[in-house]
Parts: structure tokens; sequence; C-alpha cells
């Protein structure tokens, strides 16, 4: 924790004096990525905790926002004792944008630091959207990458898909399931959990839900906050 308040503190020194924080668009806590992207110039961070893979982890990531193309990179705090900061980087790239939909490409990509860590990736598309009826939606589709043993090979294809109805002005609750198709069997994740928005610029969140492929839970909380843009 004390390096992450480091990081945020590091963060606000880039800040214009006339930074405006923006409404965050939170990729976090669970699976589904969201189709909107950062606004152009503003600084977003995500962090929390996470119990998965019978394991501890403390994902963090900021994210940059350059107007269609947001840049990611992002760590697991939680494993830099170990020597495992799992350290990943990312691009989104924004084909539409509007305030209740959008429709993104985006490629996250492991950054291995040793021969005992391997690449992997992920390319594929998000897409969000505001329903007239209030619901909220969020689906991806893509293409997980593996580089063990020196060769590029084919891990699956995710399909991921949220729903979350807004409580007011503040609280959403959500749903979420994702399936990874491959040589066999769909390998079947769900859960869900709600988002909370104390104010315009921070979203807090908390989700629980099962892994069936692995069979083992996944608990997440933490938050989305946007910093305002950098000079």
């Amino acid at each position: 924790m004390r390096l992450l308040s480091c990081l945020v503190g590091l963060a606000c020194l880039g800040l214009g004096p006339a930074a405006a924080a923006t409404e965050p668009q939170p990729d976090r806590p669970m699976l589904t990525r969201s189709g909107l992207l950062v606004a152009g110039r503003s600084l977003e961070l995500e962090a929390g905790g996470a119990w998965q893979d019978g394991g501890f982890a403390a994902p963090f990531r900021a994210k940059v926002g350059f107007g269609v193309v947001e840049t990611r990179l992002g760590a697991n705090l939680g494993g830099i004792g170990q020597g495992a900061p799992g350290l990943a980087g990312g691009l989104k790239l924004g084909v539409l944008q509007k305030r209740s939909f959008g429709l993104a490409g985006y490629f996250d990509s492991a950054i291995p630091l040793g021969s005992s860590e391997t690449w992997t990736g992920e390319a594929g598309g998000a897409i969000t959207a505001a329903m007239e009826g209030g619901a909220n939606l969020r689906f991806n589709a893509g293409i997980l990458m593996d580089g063990s043993g020196g060769a590029l090979t084919l891990a699956g294809l995710p399909l991921r898909g949220l729903v979350a109805i807004p409580v007011g002005a503040k609280l959403d609750p959500f749903a979420e399931l994702q399936a990874i198709v491959g040589n066999g069997s769909p390998a079947w994740s769900m859960g869900g959990g709600l988002a909370f928005a104390p104010t315009e610029a921070v979203v807090l969140d908390v989700a629980a839900g099962w892994d069936f492929w692995d069979n083992a839970p996944r608990v997440q909380a933490g938050l989305t906050a946007n910093l305002g843009q950098l000079k």
C-alpha cells in the first residue's frame, strides 16, 4: 500500500492547476472490459485487492487517454516482494465513442521479466451501451494467445458479458458471465457485485464470483479514480 500511495502522489504532481477530473471508465473489478476510453489527456488509476487463483493479488493499473487511443500499464503489487510483479501493458483504440455507447478494440500483453515468466496476450473488441430502460451493458469478444515453449499458440476465445442495473445515481449492482471457448468444453466463470460512485471522479467496487474451470472463488474490492488532465 505504501508503493501505491507513492504512485498516486507522483501522478498528482503531473496534474495541471486547472485539471478537472472526468467520469471514470473502469475495466475492473472482474472480467469484462469497458468499451469506453479514458478522456483525452487524463490520468486514471485502478487499484484493489483480490483473492483469485488460490492466492492474494493487488492489481494496479494506470491509464492515460490520447484522443482515440488509451495506453495502459499494470502490475500485481502483491507479487512484487516475491519477485513476480506481473507487469502488463496494453492499448485501447476507440472506434465509436459517445456518452451512452462505446465501441473499442483492445490489446493487452504480459511483460515477462525473466526466463521463468511466459508471455501471454489478448486482443479483441469491447462494447458498452446504456439502454433507455436504465440497464448498462458490456460485451467483449477476443483471442487469447500464449507464448509457452517459444511458439505463439491460440489459448482460447473469451466471450464476456455484464449487465448493470443502476439504483439511484450512485449505486450499480451488476452480474457477469464469461465463457472461454477452445478445444473442448467451454471454461465458465460467473459473478456479481456492486459499484458505488461517492464522487464524480471515483468509483468503488466489490465483487465475488466462481471459476468453474478451476473450481475456485474470485473476490475483488477496490477503486477507480480519474485524476484529471495531465499538463
